[in-house]
């Protein structure tokens, strides 16, 4: 888990990894998905816009470039495009 200064200084280009809930399913394939965005907003209190940069193996009706809404605590890793 990224500590809470990285996910404060995180900006538009920057990738962040999020675990998706999949609706329904708890069996040998998993319950949850990782997923990366590619965040195009800011929105402040925690919030963050962005597109999803690879495509879900697993959920459905979500594909490579789809907008998602997110939030600070959603965040499990980052990669800055700043580096």
């Amino acid at each position: 888990m990224p500590t809470a200064a990285a996910v404060a200084a995180l900006r538009p280009g920057d990738l962040v990894a999020v675990v998706l809930e999949r609706e329904g399913r708890d069996d040998e394939q998993g319950r949850y998905e990782r997923l990366w965005v590619e965040l195009t907003e800011v929105l402040g209190d925690g919030r963050f816009r962005g597109e999803l940069d690879n495509q879900p193996t697993f959920i459905r009706g979500l594909a490579n470039g789809a907008a998602l809404e997110l939030g600070a605590g959603d965040v499990y890793d980052v990669i800055s495009a700043r580096r």
